[in-house]
């Protein structure tokens, strides 16, 4: 999920319209087909979070009818608005709360509201799913399989292979969590990776991917020096582990 930067920056000009408009904004997550990529995307999907004693919303969608317009001329994507109170986030269905969490991308406040709700309604086993930590699981048992099975060298780098994708899965697992947009390079995935750093400062999440990265990246399915995959796909389980108790 690489989000265009002009999504963004549109959904940044409605949050800053928003604010003038003194609704009490709470969040603003752009979501739906545009941001899972869709080929040809005709309007851009904006939540809006406001306060329980905010301004009327149909009269906030009415008076949004020009902006929307002059935002559809700047940015080529026509913005649907969709407005929840504060204290509606709960009630609704628990299939829209999973999509927010797993594509929405935070441009104003958090996800955490939603990440309640879903917790609340379907419990923990759903918002590891949402946020695609049972991806970094999976691959993980294929390193293990892969290892314990291997009988030759491109056995063991496909073990290494698939323990350092688990990893990767984790932290895009966090990334959605945080609605943040997930990395296109090497250089966008450590300016997510500092902001994860920030959050989680007593989990060393920067080094010890990097460490996992080079040894069963580089070193392992780039040079063949594999004679301690096994260590370190344990400490790639070890990292996703850690993933998992601050999800």
């Amino acid at each position: 999920m690489v989000v265009p930067k002009s999504f963004l920056e549109e959904g940044r000009e409605i949050a800053d319209w928003l604010d003038q408009s003194n609704v009490g904004l709470v969040s603003v997550i752009v979501f739906g087909s545009a941001v899972r990529r869709s080929k040809k995307p005709r309007d851009l999907d904006v939540l809006i979070v406001i306060d329980d004693d905010a301004k009327d919303i149909n009269k906030l969608h009415r008076s949004f009818d020009n902006v929307g317009l002059l935002v559809k001329q700047k940015y080529g994507l026509y913005p649907e608005l969709t407005v929840l109170r504060r204290s509606t986030i709960g009630r609704g269905s628990p299939l829209f709360y999973y999509s927010i969490i797993r594509d929405g991308v935070v441009v104003r406040g958090s996800k955490d509201i939603f990440i309640n709700a879903l917790l609340k309604l379907e419990g923990r086993k759903s918002l590891e799913n949402a946020c695609g930590l049972e991806r970094a699981y999976g691959f993980l048992k294929h390193a293990e399989k892969d290892l314990e099975e291997a009988k030759d060298i491109a056995d063991i780098q496909l073990a290494a292979e698939s323990g350092c994708r688990g990893c990767i899965e984790g932290l895009y697992a966090l990334f959605r969590k945080h609605g943040l947009p997930l990395p296109s390079n090497h250089e966008e995935e450590r300016e997510r990776l500092k902001v994860l750093d920030e959050i989680y400062k007593n989990y060393n999440l920067p080094s010890r991917y990097s460490e996992i990265f080079e040894h069963l990246h580089a070193e392992c399915f780039y040079h063949g020096e594999c004679g301690d995959v096994r260590d370190w796909i344990l400490k790639a389980k070890s990292f996703i582990n850690d993933i998992s108790r601050v999800l």
